[in-house]
């Protein structure tokens, strides 16, 4: 098996760290719906690294490292611990 034991996300990091793409990033909020797990908390601070207004990050239930939701947290970012029924509804979607 292979593994990295390196940063996660080497790819997404290398083209958030261009310069042309760090200027399109600065003017970006973003509100993300997604797992709090390490790979997904690489992604975040990636993003916000490159400029990136993260306003918001909604915790998908059943997959929060409570470790990786409390690294957020302390690093400012707010996190919204969220159920199924409610990120799951489609308003106004057939």
């Amino acid at each position: 098996m292979y593994a990295l034991k390196t940063s996660k996300l080497r790819v997404c990091s290398n083209i958030l760290r261009q310069e042309r793409n760090r200027k399109v990033m600065r003017e970006v909020r973003i509100i993300i719906l997604e797992h709090i797990l390490p790979t997904p908390e690489a992604l975040i601070y990636n993003l916000a690294e490159a400029g990136a207004d993260i306003h918001a990050i909604i915790a998908k239930p059943y997959f929060i490292n409570a470790e990786v939701l409390q690294r957020l947290r302390n690093a400012g970012f707010y996190v919204l611990e969220s159920s199924y029924g409610v990120t799951n509804k489609r308003r106004g979607w057939p």
